[in-house]
């Protein structure tokens, strides 16, 4: 499977390159373009509210990211060890993975777009454009106007790229400057957050997650690494596109999608369930059987099931739910995320 989708996984790899350069673009336009009074942090009403957080507390925030990513990491990766009692399907890490990065990839030309086209002035400590004594008792206002702004003003952390070498492959997600619409933090967060309720959907784990990124969000407006508009944006865009791609294109982790385009078969024998890759067979529980295992077209119903799909309306199409060893589960072919072969 992950053959399969090598392609897909190795060009949101190098997007991921060519989102690093459009941020490293946009620190040396702004390092070019903008006057000292263009590089005054904008008035955020987060910032009246919240303390201004310094020295180590201001990389609180990134902990928090670190946090998702590696929980979301574990359980994936354990996902391939461990059959969790918590889900009801099989989980697939090469599809949650590829999920997971056409998503960012999507999120971050939109991003790019957005930083790209309107310049905003940077609030974090780094990036602060502060006149000195000198420019103040013997310039002018025009001075201060004038672009680029003056080396004088510049804070220590202050540094943009050079060249084109450094723009194109120097790698700094944490401290460059220049406002950079929509928040990345959670923008990458929320996607950790969605895939834990999307795919392990343990009570636990999304209260945790979500705890998480609640507190996260406060921290980054302490920190001044963004401003409100760039989090709130991020906060509804990620979810959205996410479900959009999830409606239009599912997964395509049904029985017969498997079968037809990854050759993983799904069988019974002794009343033991199986899959076969190949030429290798290995048993499985009940539990790790696709949604629409019994859905096959030969399948036999009884007089109670009839009776039920005649009730939801929808004949042998309805959802279904058959009993396997360890418990139930339902089957529901009209659902987009299990596609009929063709």
């Amino acid at each position: 499977m992950c053959l399969e989708h090598w392609k897909e996984l190795v060009f949101c790899m190098l997007m991921q390159v060519f989102h690093s350069s459009c941020t490293n673009l946009i620190y040396y336009l702004q390092s070019v373009n903008l006057s000292g009074a263009q590089r005054t942090p904008l008035f955020d009403v987060s910032f009246q509210f919240l303390p201004l957080l310094t020295g180590w507390m201001w990389n609180l925030s990134d902990l928090f990211i670190y946090s998702l990513i590696i929980t979301t990491v574990f359980f994936l990766v354990s996902s391939i060890f461990v059959s969790w009692s918590f889900t009801s399907k099989p989980i697939f890490a090469t599809l949650i993975v590829r999920r997971f990065f056409v998503t960012l990839v999507l999120l971050q030309q939109l991003r790019a777009l957005s930083f790209l086209t309107t310049f905003l002035p940077g609030a974090s400590e780094q990036c602060i454009y502060t006149p000195t004594e000198e420019m103040r008792e013997e310039g002018t206002i025009g001075d201060f106007l004038k672009a680029p702004a003056m080396e004088d003003g510049n804070p220590d952390g202050w540094n943009p790229p050079s060249g084109w070498g450094q723009i194109l492959f120097r790698s700094d997600s944490f401290t460059g400057c220049g406002d950079l619409m929509f928040s990345s933090h959670i923008m990458v967060s929320s996607l950790c957050v969605l895939t834990i309720f999307k795919y392990f959907p343990s009570l636990f784990l999304r209260l945790l997650t979500f705890a998480m990124i609640a507190t996260m969000v406060p921290f980054t407006l302490a920190s001044r690494k963004h401003y409100t508009i760039d989090v709130l944006t991020s906060l509804y865009v990620t979810p959205l596109l996410y479900e959009l791609l999830w409606v239009k294109w599912g997964d395509g982790d049904g029985r017969r999608n498997l079968e037809r385009r990854y050759g993983i078969q799904y069988g019974e024998k002794g009343g033991a369930y199986h899959i076969s890759v190949g030429n290798r067979t290995f048993e499985i529980n009940g539990d790790q059987l696709p949604s629409d295992y019994f859905l096959a077209e030969d399948a036999s119903f009884d007089d109670g099931d009839i009776e039920m799909a005649n009730q939801l309306g929808k004949g042998k199409n309805s959802s279904l739910y058959k009993s396997v060893p360890g418990g139930v589960v339902a089957t529901i072919p009209d659902s987009p995320h299990t596609p009929r072969s063709e």
